[in-house]
């Protein structure tokens, strides 16, 4: 997985806030999850993000959801699901944070969709 970012809860272990940041090719994006973990849903997110603009005013640019890990190395652990779309990326974003259970911070990496098996004509 490619590492493209960083997010510290304001408090370890409290996932209501976290900052952090974000590296694409389009340069470092800043960014705030603000929510309320307990009310997670799979509809619904459980968390908004919000970015810095180059004024300094705050933008609504996605959401996160709080999910549990099913498959692979994180399976049974929680992760965040993130989708961004900034006005500053050349196309919306959608990665993944994993909590680094030492450090308490999350790695956000990037998530790759899954080819679609081709359907016979």
């Amino acid at each position: 997985m490619s590492e493209i970012g960083k997010l510290t809860p304001s408090t370890r272990g409290d996932l209501s806030y976290l900052s952090g940041h974000i590296q694409t090719m389009d340069g470092r994006l800043s960014i705030a999850l603000e929510g309320n973990p307990k009310e997670r849903d799979q509809n619904r997110p459980s968390h908004r993000i919000t970015t810095r603009t180059r004024d300094g005013s705050i933008l609504q640019s996605g959401a996160a959801w709080l999910k549990t890990s099913k498959h692979g190395p994180h399976a049974g652990t929680p992760f965040f699901s993130i989708q961004i779309d900034h006005h500053e990326l050349r196309q919306a974003i959608n990665v993944a944070a994993f909590e680094d259970s030492n450090t308490g911070e999350w790695t956000i990496v990037w998530r790759r969709s899954t080819p679609q098996a081709a359907t016979p004509a």
